[in-house]
């Protein structure tokens, strides 16, 4: 009887510490010697079955470094709003600029990501990925989405999966792209109202996933169960946010999403100094509906969502984001192309978002974003991207971003973005 250990691609030297006390993953395989006259093609198909069922690790970085420069203009009825509301010229004045300032907050150089990630295959039905974006830890309100994929999964069956850990929300179309394949250096405004409420983003719990076709890219659904921000002592105990999601290939080129999710009861949070409760969000659900056109050359997606405004205005703490909004609905599409030119790709993007934030008041809360953008693949590595884009803003429209009470502004943005994947 021999003993053999299979680390996978890497050397076992690389994969455990000089203590011995950590071990990333390891394999023992038994078996027996053959006979002296065993063929060789035995001792072969052996040798092929130890590779494929020896554990294996992939490491990789991926970095965004962009720089952009944005150009406000507040509009004559933004201007009398604020100066009805603050009827001294120095404090009207003072709001103004941090309007303006708010719209530039993003400008200058900034890591739009900084993925390291760890992909473990440790047998056929079972997987794992850690993901860390350091560039999250640098801004204090992105700082609890810095782990990006903290997760194990489990295939029983080919037709059945388990998701446990930190994972990404099973809701709206930006969760099915490639962030390495993006064509526009901004998700948009809609993408970030839908991270705001808490209905989209990375969360902890479990996912179910289902492929009940024979061809399993015809049809997925996935159910998953997740803390949604309950976190310490709450007067609902179960989880906090209930998600799901039908995806549907029903031709080769075409794909159809329909996503939900659910907050069935209010959350409450704790401002430690004054041991102060509050509610942190309200109880609330959203829908979308979504399809893609995807050819070798080109591509158009589309996607309509609307939800209840879960963000709640609290006097203490003073959080004041979302006034007399209760509803929220939008859309966008967006086209791209690839175009070769020698050894490099040519990808022109074109985007147009409508985002209602205030449905219940037709004289507030619209916004219009429209983007074009043009990159260059230099190979499957490196990225250059630039970005030119208009945001148009209903004047009275809250930003929700903050919690006294700020309002956008019309802004034109240019970026210019470098994309590595080592």
């Amino acid at each position: 009887m021999r003993l053999r250990l299979a680390i996978g691609r890497w050397p076992a030297s690389l994969l455990r510490r000089s203590s011995g006390a950590l071990i990333l993953a390891w394999s023992l395989q038994a078996h027996a010697e053959g006979p002296a006259t065993a063929p060789d093609d035995s001792r072969e198909e052996t040798r092929e079955i130890a590779q494929e069922t020896a554990p294996s690790y992939q490491v990789d970085a991926f970095v965004r470094l962009r720089y952009r420069q944005s150009w406000v203009s507040i509009s004559p009825r933004l201007r009398s709003l604020v100066e009805q509301q603050l009827p001294d010229a120095g404090v009207s004045a003072a709001s103004l600029r941090a309007v303006a300032d708010t719209a530039r907050a993003s400008d200058g150089f900034s890591p739009t990501r900084a993925d390291v990630s760890l992909h473990v295959h440790a047998s056929p039905a079972l997987q794992g990925e850690v993901r860390v974006d350091w560039a999250r830890f640098l801004d204090t309100e992105e700082v609890s989405q810095g782990v990006r994929e903290f997760a194990g999964v489990w295939s029983p069956g080919a037709a059945l999966s388990l998701t446990a850990g930190i994972f990404a929300m099973p809701f709206s179309l930006h969760e099915l792209f490639e962030e390495r394949s993006f064509e526009l250096t901004d998700e948009g405004p809609s993408h970030q109202l839908l991270e705001h409420l808490g209905y989209y983003g990375r969360d902890m719990g479990v996912m179910a996933s289902v492929r009940p076709l024979p061809r399993a890219d015809m049809l997925s659904i996935d159910v998953a169960a997740t803390a949604g921000a309950a976190f310490g002592a709450q007067d609902y105990r179960g989880p906090g946010l209930l998600s799901a999601r039908v995806n549907a290939h029903p031709v080769k080129a075409l794909e159809v999403t329909s996503t939900v999710s659910w907050r069935p009861r209010p959350l409450d949070a704790w401002w430690e100094e004054l041991r102060y409760r509050y509610q942190a969000y309200d109880r609330g659900a959203a829908v979308a509906t979504n399809a893609a056109l995807l050819f070798e050359r080109w591509t158009l997606r589309a996607e309509w969502m609307t939800g209840k405004r879960t963000d709640s205005d609290v006097r203490v703490p003073v959080a004041l984001r979302r006034g007399d909004a209760r509803s929220f609905a939008a859309v966008w599409m967006m086209a791209t192309a690839r175009v070769p030119l020698g050894s490099v790709v040519l990808v022109p993007a074109a985007r147009g978002e409508w985002l209602d934030t205030d449905r219940d008041h037709p004289d507030v809360g619209e916004l219009i974003h429209l983007s074009f953008g043009l990159s260059l693949d230099f190979n499957q590595h490196v990225r250059l991207s630039s970005e030119l884009s208009r945001h148009l803003v209903q004047p009275g429209t809250r930003d929700w971003s903050f919690d006294v009470l700020r309002y956008q502004t019309d802004a034109t943005s240019g970026s210019l973005q470098l994309q590595l994947g080592i």
